[in-house]
């Protein structure tokens, strides 16, 4: 039951975090729109842990720690989620 909760919890509070961007209107670009535990951004040559609200630049990678995840916001066109074992490059 402890376990049921604590998923539906993190369904709503990824909901709630996804849908912001939808709200206030769609942004250009790919944006990091919800995290969870260690995800870093790799992009230019350097790489740091990635922050909502953080716009990709074009070859971004997108890597996932244990337990992780990111929401990424599509252009306003949709979300991709980032998980563990999962990269993703922003091409």
């Amino acid at each position: 039951m402890k376990d049921m909760k604590k998923k539906i919890m993190q369904a709503v509070v990824t909901l709630i975090f996804a849908a912001a961007p939808f709200a206030a209107g769609a942004q250009d670009g790919y944006n990091v729109v919800f995290v969870v535990g260690e995800v870093s951004i790799t992009a230019g040559g350097k790489t740091h842990k990635a922050v909502v609200n953080e716009s990709l630049t074009e070859g971004a990678l997108i890597a996932t720690g244990s337990g992780s995840m990111a929401d990424i916001s599509l252009a306003g066109k949709g979300l991709m989620r980032a998980r563990v074992g999962q990269p993703v490059a922003h091409a």
